[in-house]
C-alpha cells in the first residue's frame, strides 16, 4: 500500500512540474509587422505611339484615400485601404499593392497569394504565370513597406467576383532568412474583385467650349448612376438638359471634378474619379499693334499671345467656313505672329477651342505694353 501511495505522490509531484514549466514558459513574440491592407488600380500600360488627346469623363477606378506614410505609428483608418475593386469587364491587368507597417525596416520575405479564379496570373520577372503555380510569392521590392504586383484576369466573362487572400507573409532581422516569424494580417487578408459592363465607358466629353468668360461642357447623360460635377470643391448643378446630354457651365476658373458612381451589386459600388482639370478661361494678349490687312485683303496678320484651358498650340486654330485657307506661324518677334493667307478681311471668324471670334474681337483687343 505504501508502495501504491509513493508511487502516486511521485505522479502528482511530476504533473505539478509540469504544470509549473508550461506557466513558466515563453510566450511567442507579437509581431512587430503589420499588413495595413492594399490598395488596387488598373495596370496602366506604357506607351511610345503619340496620339491625339481625346478628352474622356471617366478615367481608371482609383482608391480613395492615401497609405499611411512609411514607419508611422498610426492607426491606419479603414478609409484608406480598399477591401474590393471594381473594374470595366475589358480590363485584363490590374495592380495590387501591399502596404505593411514596418517601423524596424525588417526584411520582408516570401507570401502567399491565393485566388477563387484559377484562371489569375502574376507578373513575376516579366513574365505572367498561373497563381496557383505559386507556392509561394517573394517581397519583389527594395522598400520593406509597400510593395506592387501585376495581375492578370483573363476571363473577362467572369460575373461572380474575384477572391484574393494573402497567406503566410514572413519578415526577419536577418538578410538570410534566418529566424522568420509571421507577420500579423491584421484580418485583412481578403479582397474581391468585381467586375462592371461598360456603359458607363460612352459617357465622354461630347463637347468642350472655353472662352474668356466661361467654360462650358456636355456629357452623355447615363441611366443607373450619378455623375457629380464640382468647381473648387462646390457641387454643380446642371445649366440644361437633352433627352441625351447634360451641360455645365462654369462662369469661374478653378480645379475642375467630375465623378461617376453606381452600385453593381448590393453594398458594392463603381466609382470612377476623372483626374482634376485646372480650368482656365481663354487669354489674349496683343504684342504689337499689328494686325492688318495687306496683298489687297488676301492676308492678315496676327501678333498675340493665347493661352487657357485646351489651347494647346495655335495650329489647333481653325478659320470658320474658309476651309481651304493657308497658315504659317512666326515666331520671329516676341509673342506670337500668325499670318492667314486667302481669306475674307470682313467675314473673317476664328474658332478656338470651340468659341468663335471674328476680326472685331482682335481689333479691340488692347495692345500689351512691353
Amino acid at each position: 500500500m505504501k508502495k501504491i501511495l509513493a508511487f502516486i505522490l511521485v505522479c502528482v509531484m511530476a504533473i505539478t512540474s509540469l504544470v509549473g514549466c508550461g506557466s513558466n514558459a515563453e510566450k511567442a513574440p507579437e509581431a512587430e509587422v503589420t499588413l495595413l491592407g492594399v490598395t488596387m488600380k488598373e495596370h496602366q500600360k506604357e506607351t511610345t505611339a503619340t496620339t491625339a488627346f481625346v478628352p474622356r469623363l471617366l478615367a481608371a477606378p482609383e482608391t480613395v484615400g492615401e497609405a499611411p506614410a512609411a514607419g508611422t505609428d498610426a492607426a491606419p483608418n479603414d478609409d484608406e485601404f480598399i477591401s474590393y475593386i471594381v473594374i470595366y469587364r475589358t480590363q485584363e491587368l490590374v495592380d495590387l499593392t501591399i502596404h505593411l507597417d514596418n517601423p524596424k525596416d525588417y526584411y520582408i520575405f516570401d507570401f502567399t497569394l491565393s485566388s477563387s479564379d484559377e484562371s489569375v496570373e502574376i507578373e513575376i520577372n516579366g513574365k505572367f504565370k498561373p497563381l496557383k503555380d505559386c507556392k509561394s510569392i517573394r517581397w519583389n521590392s527594395d522598400d520593406n513597406e509597400t510593395c506592387t504586383y501585376t495581375l492578370r484576369l483573363p476571363d473577362t466573362e467572369k460575373n461572380d467576383p474575384t477572391a484574393l487572400r494573402i497567406g503566410a507573409m514572413y519578415y526577419s532581422d536577418r538578410e538570410d532568412g534566418s529566424n522568420r516569424l509571421h507577420v500579423n494580417l491584421n484580418d485583412r487578408e481578403n479582397y474581391d474583385i468585381y467586375r462592371a459592363d461598360e456603359k458607363v465607358d460612352r459617357s465622354s466629353f461630347l463637347r468642350r467650349q472655353n472662352n474668356v468668360d466661361f467654360f462650358e461642357f456636355d456629357l452623355e447623360k447615363i441611366d443607373g448612376g450619378d455623375i457629380t460635377v464640382e468647381l473648387n470643391g462646390e457641387i454643380l448643378e446642371s445649366t440644361a438638359e437633352t433627352d441625351t446630354t447634360v451641360t455645365y457651365r462654369l462662369t469661374s476658373e478653378g480645379d475642375l471634378k467630375i465623378t461617376y458612381t453606381s452600385e453593381v451589386k448590393p453594398g458594392i459600388m463603381y466609382h470612377y474619379e476623372y483626374p482634376e482639370n485646372n480650368i482656365q478661361f481663354l487669354k489674349f494678349e496683343r504684342t504689337y499693334a499689328g494686325y492688318c490687312v495687306i496683298d489687297g485683303s488676301s492676308t492678315i496678320s496676327i501678333f498675340c499671345k493665347i493661352s487657357g484651358t485646351d489651347f494647346d498650340d495655335y495650329k489647333n486654330i481653325i478659320v470658320k467656313d474658309q476651309p481651304g485657307f493657308s497658315f504659317q506661324l512666326s515666331n520671329d518677334v516676341e509673342g506670337q505672329c500668325m499670318f492667314f493667307y486667302n481669306v475674307d478681311p470682313h467675314n473673317f471668324v476664328l474658332i478656338i477651342c470651340g468659341s468663335e471670334f471674328p476680326r472685331s474681337f482682335f481689333d479691340s483687343l488692347p495692345v500689351l505694353q512691353q
